[in-house]
């Protein structure tokens, strides 16, 4: 039997939509994914994503979005969960951008309830390919952005951020600069949030201020193999050529070897990225698909050298806009609901699984001369 009332939470990943529907009492009712690759070929996506003119370009069409939205509440629908549900929260991949014709605001006055989403707003884009958080081509449009306030410094205190390239801004520059035409028939520009968000109101709506066996097997430290997976442009550090490095004796044939080196090398980024920030954390949560990965998580409790565990609902995203609807509905008749009361029936931390570092496996990596040294060293090398 389906709760009376449940709120539904819908996460827009650079791969795949997924949809979480809770209940009042905190259960995960039900959860549905559809991944972009496998369900919509037409696209021509791989990751989520297509690639363009060079590699630091990475776009995806929001055509796409759209139809896969229609495609998971159809999906809801099937299996009669619509009828129960009250509120929906929309989450979605940071920094992507939705370019918008003037027609897109009577798109949505006149939707057919009958007919899907994606082909009743064909041509309400003035830019067919969204640029997403994944795109680095606006390394001149950020320097362009800094100049003109006054320096760095000026950025951050007018933003809260220095001009990064995958950010909005830079990114709506270099469409202007690039494509003038379409710019003036701009008349809106989404976040994908908003977009999804849009569609789902009928209105314009405001923007919200591995193989897990492999990594168990292989030794810690890698036997002091290491790699820069800079499989595509980064910005930290900032690496506008992307390529990979390896270092130690790390061959391209050597599989374990290379899955373990992409592993570390993300972890130990964090440590040696983050250290501005303050004390080393001595617990950590993570989340999404690869929380379920046991070597992953191992591998990030060497390195960081804390105990490191997931939360029992992989797809957070999914569920935190789902607990942000229930927020929304349960506060309306204008009786409060404190946060904390919601999260602590549904957001729990899977503590029976809590990976724990052995002091010997921690040193490998922090000690003297340990693998974190060293791959600074080898970044120092390369991007000098």
């Amino acid at each position: 039997m389906k709760p009376e009332d449940c709120f539904l939470g819908l996460d827009l990943s650079t791969q795949s939509l997924t949809a979480v529907v809770t209940s009042l009492t905190g259960s995960v009712a039900h959860q549905v994914s559809i991944s972009f690759d496998d369900a919509y070929p037409s696209y021509h996506t791989k990751g989520g994503v297509r690639l363009g003119e060079n590699v630091s370009e990475v776009f995806a069409d929001p055509r796409m979005w759209a139809q896969a939205m229609d495609d998971i509440l159809i999906l809801l629908k099937d299996d009669t969960w619509t009828g129960s549900i009250r509120a929906i929260g929309v989450s979605a991949q940071q920094h992507g951008t939705v370019y918008l014709k003037s027609t897109f605001v009577a798109s949505l006055q006149g939707l057919d309830p009958a007919l899907q989403y994606h082909r009743q707003i064909q041509h309400v884009f003035s830019r067919d390919l969204s640029p997403v958080w994944m795109d680095s081509s606006t390394h001149e449009e950020c320097r362009e952005i800094t100049e003109a306030l006054g320096g760095p410094v000026q950025v951050a205190a007018l933003t809260g951020s220095v001009a990064t390239e995958r950010f909005a801004g830079p990114q709506i520059r270099r469409f202007w600069k690039r494509n003038p035409e379409e710019y003036e028939r701009t008349s809106h520009i989404a976040l994908v949030s908003s977009f999804l968000t849009s569609l789902l109101a009928g209105r314009l709506a405001p923007v919200d201020s591995g193989d897990s066996r492999i990594l168990l097997e292989t030794e810690h430290g890698n036997q002091g193999k290491i790699m820069l997976p800079y499989f595509l442009p980064e910005i930290t550090r900032l690496v506008l050529k992307p390529g990979v490095r390896r270092f130690g004796g790390l061959t391209a044939e050597d599989i374990p070897g290379n899955v373990r080196a992409v592993a570390e090398a993300q972890a130990m980024a964090m440590v040696l990225h983050s250290g501005w920030i303050g004390p080393r954390p001595k617990r950590i949560l993570v989340t999404a698909g690869g929380s379920g990965n046991r070597g992953l998580l191992s591998v990030l409790s060497q390195v960081l050298g804390a105990g490191v565990c997931s939360f029992e609902v992989k797809e957070s995203a999914a569920l935190g806009a789902a607990i942000r609807a229930a927020h929304a509905f349960l506060r309306s008749p204008g009786k409060p609901v404190k946060w904390s009361d919601l999260f602590e029936s549904v957001v729990r931390p899977n503590a029976k699984e809590l990976v724990r570092p052995s002091a010997d496996a921690v040193q490998i990596y922090q000690g003297p001369n340990g693998l974190l040294t060293r791959s600074e060293a080898c970044e120092q090398s390369v991007l000098r």
